[in-house]
């Protein structure tokens, strides 16, 4: 029993840093979608680039 317990004390410590990982990663890959969509617009249509704004504003529900 005392085998079990202590690899229970080892496999929790390191699932949190990889979530915590994973969260880090994929708030920057949204915030440079965001960057690299309204800068694209913004070369074609800078008209749309408020549109653009507002869109991935929206996309931010899971936040």
């Amino acid at each position: 029993m005392l085998p079990g317990t202590g690899n229970q004390k080892v496999a929790n410590p390191v699932t949190p840093v990889i979530h915590v990982n994973f969260a880090t990663m994929s708030t920057q890959i949204e915030q440079s979608s965001r960057d690299f969509v309204t800068k694209v617009l913004a070369q074609h249509q800078p008209t749309q680039v408020a549109s653009a704004q507002v869109q991935a504003a929206q996309l931010d529900l899971p936040n």
